[in-house]
């Protein structure tokens, strides 16, 4: 959530969150235990990353008993949502690519965090690790982020989420009706795995593109931090992923677009 206001040009240092439970049955021991140490963990990530609650809305209680009178609970749920400010309405950045020729920078460490992520999900596999949130270093890079952007340096800019790098990129090309060009050996991360970098939810993680003439700019705005420019927004409307000089895929846009917008098939 935080992400997602600072990605639009909203200063990290000035950001509030709401929180929304949807939870069990609380008279439950083990649902009320869960539902306690959620709220503990809203607390934790609360104080490091210096952002107040000020409202939210709670949905307790919701369970159903089944033919065999046997009482089954929601999965307990929370939804954070931020605000944050922009001073300036002409500094509001989109996540959808730009132009043709423009750079197309990663932000941030991937690692083999694969635990619990969609692509274990598609594939079926229980395991792995999960991503684990490191909010000073985060913070950090927000703030650098925020700074380009108000340098007027940044075109676009989405933060790596559900899916990993794969799904954010795709919804750039789709937003802009462009395509790019990546070289996935790039991309700066400790297991070179292609799963792990076209699929890891590590958190932390933005995609920014900038234009070629100012690059220099942005690399020494980020000095100090695990960045990389990693390929090059292009006019035809494909996803083309190199590693080296041999090219792994290459998906028409249109075809990530259809699927983006396609419901779940029962």
């Amino acid at each position: 959530a935080i992400r997602n206001v600072v990605c639009c040009g909203a200063n990290p240092e000035k950001i509030a969150i709401l929180d929304n439970f949807c939870w069990g049955d609380v008279k439950d021991e083990k649902q009320l235990g869960c539902l306690v140490r959620c709220v503990e963990g809203c607390k934790d990530f609360a104080l490091k990353y210096r952002v107040p609650f000020i409202s939210g809305k709670d949905s307790l209680n919701n369970f159903f008993v089944d033919k065999n009178g046997k009482e089954v609970s929601i999965p307990g749920t929370l939804l954070i949502s931020s605000v944050g400010i922009v001073e300036n309405i002409k500094d509001v950045v989109s996540s959808n690519f730009k132009k043709a020729g423009n750079l197309i920078y990663i932000c941030g460490l991937t690692k083999r965090e694969m635990g619990g992520s969609q692509f274990f999900k598609v594939v079926s596999f229980k395991g792995g690790e999960v991503p684990v949130p490191e909010p000073e270093k985060s913070m950090d890079l927000m703030k650098k982020i925020y700074k380009a952007i108000k340098m007027k340096i940044v075109k676009s800019c989405h933060d790596c989420s559900d899916g990993g790098f794969a799904v954010c990129i795709s919804e750039m090309m789709i937003g802009g009706k462009t395509g790019a060009e990546i070289e996935i050996d790039k991309i700066p991360s400790k297991d070179n795995s292609i799963e792990t970098l076209l699929f890891s939810e590590s958190q932390g993680r933005f995609v920014v593109e900038v234009e070629e003439k100012d690059k220099e700019k942005f690399e020494k705005i980020m000095i100090g931090y695990d960045i990389s420019n990693i390929g090059k927004v292009i006019d035809k409307k494909l996803f083309k992923v190199f590693s080296g000089r041999k090219k792994l895929f290459e998906i028409p846009v249109e075809v990530l677009d259809k699927r983006w917008r396609s419901g779940v098939k029962w």
